[in-house]
């Protein structure tokens, strides 16, 4: 029976009982729609001339020079002579088929049949470079880099680019013929607009072979240098560290001081009793009184390196040296004058640290900052002035105990030490070492001690001017690469190149000027001069001449160029070098004579007699009267200027401004906003736009700015007019339009203002943070693993564990300490007179005899002798009742007979197991063991399956065993070899993959290519088989032993029966 599928082409199945047809569409036949019908076989498809068979149908084709009518099946002769002549010159015939040229009387056809005689094919009609026909007439013209000779116009001359603007190089021009080159100074590099140069830095590469710094110098060069405290050697790269304590170049000084050498640098330290000053380079006396009194019980004074304990009026030391003890001694109710103490022991030069003695004869009176009995020690941390009444006002409560001025800790300075660093002048840890005396700035690194040099200087001492190019801190900026001479190195502004000005040196010099910042003019160059060098473009005004247009024609000499010669007559009189007319000056009388054939000023024609007709105040040709237009303009009286794209004299020359247009007079290009140079050629500089680029973008954060507008383009994950604000929360990516997807139940969730990525915080995991970590996983993206016993869980946060019932500590390794009971032994026990509680439940653990939650004794109206408890197994009044706990290891009450069961069990006699999946006392704990398996219900060991062994049956079992607990052993290799395996769940014997078992051995596996069905194999040609209908074959890869790959064509039949073989092809 046909299938649907078994229609080719689009065909349709029809069925009519078991007869099957397919029913083809138009263009096909046959019977299953595989045949194309051809219908050009008769009457040639209908078509006048060619017919064309295709799939599904015919379509009609005319030849060359015909085309198909209306009705698509005849051919119309096309008239080519309506489209553009035909391409012919002059005159064009339509022909049948195909059309002719003509040409006028006097002509004849070129060989091309198209146009007349080209009078280029000719030695190229004799010019050097290139040849047009123009209508007949020859046009030469030169190739780029080259102009028509003014002498031949035949010849083709060199044009030096480099006179004009330099050639847009932005350092040196090179001129060769036909073309030029731009070239930089020694240290830069040409960029890839090959006018544009970039400064190098030899220091990139490798650091430029220094050990430790590179330094560029203004010639390009690298030079090595080396950090303070290490010394170059003689092979100017390598730096090695300096003793500074052997070599006398150590500041250390003072009593108890001693220096050590590190590795790049030294330091200062002390005896004992000493501690650095705050120069870094003194010892001063470590005050141990300051820090618990010293240990003593009175007073403590402070000695050099050390410290000592004195007692007040009555007592005295003890053997410790530090307490002091009542002494019982009469004590003098008066003492003479000068002498003071208990027994008049003390005199007033006793008093210390400027003190006096007191009038009253009781002892020293202490200056400010000053206490104790002879006003030996100062006054305590966090006070000062007179008897260190007053309170420091300083964040760390030390203060000078005189003035109360703060004493900062390292790292703060100020006031009241509100500044962090070090104060100027001083560097390190402790900010106790002074910068080096070379840092001219006084200044230095707060950690490395380095100079921190002012703007535009570097260098170990910045002493040293940054490099041209360069200007900032440590010379950490580039000068702006586009048309400077350098920039100043402390502020970076620009250093216009001559024929340059405004910010950023992007705008050319204006028509008529020229040289540095503009500031020259050439007045007298009609064209305009060369904006750099102040040359002029074209001829100079009438009546000057030179390089620069500023020298008057000599005498006897006059006109453009001073080309024009004059001749005054034998009295020797000058003629005007402009107009070349001689002046006669007699007294009271002014004669002007024409010393030459020369007409004079708008004059023209023989004899002068004529009057030129230009307009503004223009010349005339003085034969033909025609206006000579001054560069820009043109027309008959040169009153209209140049049409757009042209400049310059008779307005022959075409402007080159790329985006902007130009002067008619000068050419010179007067830019678009967002473009600059002298062609209009390049964008502005980054970081300028607008007009003449002199607009400074205000883009942040890696945003792009519009040479043209100055509009920001923000960087994904920035967003504002000027890309300051990053996405609000919630966005993120381009202009902050997407939208986050992360969970929002949690608080620390952070979305990437970028990328839109979910930042998780400890605890959290997935793509949205939507999860908390798995069990026994915690921390930043779960990746720490739990560590707790006793099968408690952690925090998925910090870790910590969450131990269950009866357990404690950092792991829960510990027991609950007596006392304590519940999760974490967070309980405390209400039992009475010490009796403790059970560490799982909080029950207290009567003596025998007692009960109650709390243990309290159970009184009776007899006697309280009833001490002695029940025997085991035995409760209630006289112990007369049996318990019924049915555990060994349960505990009966001996008051009510309750059971308390022991870990494991349960019920109300401690008859049932805990219920699969929890352990332990009271059955509290949970089971932690794969695939929900089973524990040991005493103590929470996982039950394995067979196989399978470990605290969480992760391990399979070892080779040679197999069954619960891996505990049975196999017997295979007596079976089938040493090849052979036994299955670790069951022990059946088996050969590993690739293996085969032949007889009692394991053997290497061929391949078995034999089928069912061998006919089948034989007839199977290309997957066709008489009385079956074909299917798509499908290929199949199989392995060999030696790992060969074969590729297998597997045959699919169906027959009436639906039934499928397959065979091999």
């Amino acid at each position: 029976m046909l299938k649907t599928t078994q229609c080719l082409n689009g065909g349709v199945c029809y069925e009519n009982g078991r007869v099957t047809t397919c029913m083809c569409p138009k263009g096909f036949t046959g019977p299953r729609c595989q045949y194309v019908e051809d219908r050009c076989r008769v009457n040639n498809g209908g078509c006048e001339r060619e017919c064309c068979n295709m799939s599904g149908g015919h379509y009609c084709r005319c030849p060359p020079g015909y085309q198909l009518a209306p009705d698509q099946r005849r051919c119309l002769d096309i008239n080519e002579c309506t489209n553009n002549l035909g391409g012919c010159m002059y005159g064009c015939e339509n022909l049948p088929g195909g059309f002719r040229c003509t040409c006028p009387d006097g002509m004849v056809l070129a060989d091309d049949k198209l146009s007349s005689q080209n009078p280029c094919l000719e030695d190229n009609g004799g010019c050097e470079h290139h040849c047009e026909n123009d209508n007949g007439a020859r046009i030469c013209s030169c190739r780029p880099g080259f102009k028509v000779s003014p002498y031949d116009t035949r010849k083709c001359v060199d044009v030096n680019e480099c006179e004009r603007g330099n050639g847009g190089c932005q350092h040196r021009c090179i001129n060769v013929e036909g073309s030029y080159s731009c070239d930089c100074n020694p240290g830069w590099q040409l960029g890839n607009d090959g006018r544009t140069c970039y400064m190098t830095n030899p220091c990139e590469n490798g650091n430029g072979g220094c050990t430790q710094k590179c330094i560029r110098t203004s010639a390009g060069t690298a030079e090595c240098a080396c950090n303070p405290g290490f010394d170059l050697q003689a092979d100017g790269r390598t730096c090695e560290d300096r003793d500074e304590c052997a070599t006398g170049d150590a500041k250390c000084h003072g009593v108890a001081s001693k220096c050590i050498n590190e590795i790049g640098g030294y330091r200062c330290a002390c005896d004992e009793g000493y501690r650095l000053s705050g120069d870094g380079f003194s010892c001063q006396d470590i005050d141990e009184c300051l820090n618990y009194n010293g240990g003593c019980s009175g007073k403590c004074i402070n000695t050099p390196g050390s410290y000592k304990c004195i007692c007040q009026v009555g007592e005295e030391l003890a053997e410790d040296g530090q307490t002091c003890v009542q002494i019982f001694q009469t004590i003098a109710e008066f003492c003479p004058m000068g002498t003071f103490g208990p027994r008049c022991e003390y005199d007033c030069s006793r008093c210390q640290n400027g003190a006096l003695c007191r009038n009253d004869g009781r002892g020293c009176s202490c200056q400010p900052g000053f206490t104790g009995e002879l006003c030996e020690e100062p006054c305590p941390a966090g006070t000062w002035g007179l008897g260190c009444k007053r309170s420091c006002e300083c964040p760390s409560g030390n203060c000078n105990p005189v003035n109360g001025v703060c004493r900062c800790p390292p790292g703060r300075y100020g006031k009241k030490c509100e500044k962090v660093g070090c104060p100027p002048g001083f560097w390190g840890s402790e900010c106790d070492k002074r910068c080096p005396k070379k840092c001219s700035t006084g200044y230095c690194h707060s950690k490395t001690g380095a100079c921190t040099c002012a703007p535009g200087k570097y260098g170990a001492s910045c002493h040293i001017t940054c490099p041209e190019g360069t200007y900032g801190e440590m010379c950490s900026e580039a000068c702006p690469a586009i048309n400077f001479r350098g920039c100043d190195p402390e502020t970076g502004e620009c250093l216009c190149k001559p024929g340059y000005h405004s910010v950023g040196c992007v705008k050319p010099c204006g028509f008529g000027f020229y040289g540095r910042d503009c500031l020259e003019s050439c007045k007298h160059c009609p064209r305009g001069c060369d904006p750099e060098t102040g040359k002029c473009e074209g001829p100079c005004d009438p009546g000057r001449w030179g390089a620069n247009c500023d020298q008057i024609c000599p005498d006897g000499r006059y006109g453009v160029d001073c080309a024009e010669s004059c001749d005054c007559g034998p009295l020797g009189l000058k003629c005007d070098p402009v107009d070349g007319m001689c002046l006669i000056c007699l007294p009271m009388v002014f004669y002007p004579l024409y010393g030459s054939l020369v007409c004079p000023p708008s004059r023209w024609g023989p004899n002068c007699e004529r009057t030129c007709e230009c307009k503004n105040g223009l010349e005339c040709d003085k034969d033909t009267g025609i206006c000579i237009c001054s560069p820009g303009y043109t027309g008959h009286n040169c009153d209209q200027p140049c049409p757009k794209g042209k400049f310059g004299q008779n307005c022959e020359s075409t402007c080159a401004c790329v985006h902007g247009k130009c002067d008619h007079r000068s050419g010179a290009c007067e830019c678009d906003a967002g473009w600059h140079n002298m062609h209009c050629d390049l964008p502005c500089p980054p970081g300028y736009y607008g007009d003449d680029c002199q607009h400074v973008c205000n883009c942040h954060n890696g945003a792009e700015c519009s040479h043209v507008t100055g509009k920001c383009t923000c960087a994904p994950g920035w967003s504002g007019s000027d890309c300051r604000l990053p996405c609000p929360d919630g966005q993120y990516g381009q202009d902050c339009e997407r939208r986050c997807d992360c969970a929002t139940d949690v608080a620390g969730i952070e979305c990437d203002k970028v990328t839109g990525v979910c930042r998780c915080p400890p605890g959290r995991t997935g793509a949205r943070c939507e999860a908390s970590c798995p069990r026994g996983r915690w921390g930043e993206s779960c990746s720490h693993t739990c560590v707790c016993l006793r099968g408690a869980t952690c925090s998925p946060v910090d870790g910590t564990c969450n131990c269950p019932a009866g357990w404690y500590g950092e792991m829960c390794e510990q027991p609950c300490p007596p006392g304590r009971w519940g999760d974490g032994c967070i309980h405390v026990c209400q039992c009475k007179d010490n009796v403790d509680c059970d560490r799982f439940t909080g029950q207290c653990q009567c003596p025998a005899g007692y009960t109650g939650s709390d243990c309290h004794k159970r009184k009776n109206d007899f006697t309280f002798a009833c001490f002695k408890a029940c025997d085991r197994g035995h409760y209630g009044k006289n112990c007369t009742q049996t318990c019924e706990c049915r555990h060994p290891g349960a505990h009966c009450d001996p008051v009510s007979g309750q059971c308390s069961c022991p870990p494991g069990w349960t019920g109300s006699h401690c008859e049932k197991p805990c219920p699969q999946g929890t352990y332990g006392q009271n059955c509290r704990q949970r089971c932690d063991c794969p695939n929900h398996r089973p524990c040991n219900h005493e103590t929470g060991e996982c039950a394995c399956p067979p196989g399978r062994t470990g605290p969480q049956c992760r391990v399979a079992c070892p080779a040679g065993t197999w069954g619960v607990d891996c505990k049975r052993v196999c017997r295979c290799k007596d079976q089938l070899g040493p090849n052979a395996i036994c299955d670790p769940e069951n022990g059946q014997c088996q050969c590993p993959d690739g293996w085969s078992a032949a007889g009692d051995r394991c053997v290497a596996s061929e391949f078995n290519w034999s089928l069912a069905d061998p006919k089948i194999l034989s007839t199977a040609k290309n997957c066709e088989i008489t009385g079956m209908s074909k299917l798509e074959p499908e290929y199949k890869v199989l392995v060999s032993r030696n790992k060969q790959i074969l590729y297998v064509k597997f045959c699919h039949f169906s027959t009436e029966e639906e039934e499928t073989v397959s065979s091999f092809a």
